[in-house]
């Protein structure tokens, strides 16, 4: 299994964070038929009502992303960023100070060679967040859960 372009795609996360885009998070999931696949939301609006919900369905080898670009050309994390930054809601800068700092954690006991989950197939019920290797082994992090979501005014849950 190949994560370079996943792996990829969640540093264009941090240099969001960097650039401002406090409240732009990720959900990471695995299905059935081995594809890792990650949601990009808003913190703090409710599950029902985000500024912004974008899927992406990053596969293990092609460099497939929501904007227009070669798939078949390699990017870099500040470059996938440039194709992101027009796509999120201007409410994603809001602040979200808990979830940084976690999301440099999470980055870091994941490493280059795995991805975290949060759930889906294979995934341990009730645990923590965890990470798939390249092998598709799932082991569970010595992680703190996800930080709870702003409240945000006017927010609908």
């Amino acid at each position: 299994m190949v994560l370079t372009p996943s792996c990829t795609f969640l540093q264009a996360v941090r240099v969001l964070h960097h650039r401002g885009w406090h409240s732009v998070r990720v959900f990471p999931e695995l299905y059935a038929i081995g594809d890792w696949r990650c949601w990009l939301i808003a913190s703090g609006y409710g599950s029902t009502r985000r500024p912004f919900r974008m899927t992406l369905h990053i596969g293990s080898e092609d460099w497939a992303m929501p904007f227009s670009h070669d798939p078949t050309v390699s990017l870099t994390a500040e470059q996938i960023a440039d194709g992101l930054e027009p796509l999120l809601d201007p409410r994603a800068r809001q602040a979200d100070p808990a979830y940084g700092p976690w999301y440099e954690e999470l980055l870091r006991q994941s490493g280059p060679t795995a991805l975290p989950v949060f759930r889906g197939a294979g995934f341990p019920g009730g645990s923590g967040p965890a990470v798939i290797g390249q092998d598709g082994e799932v082991t569970v992090l010595d992680i703190a859960p996800e930080p709870p979501e702003p409240v945000r005014a006017g927010a609908v849950g």
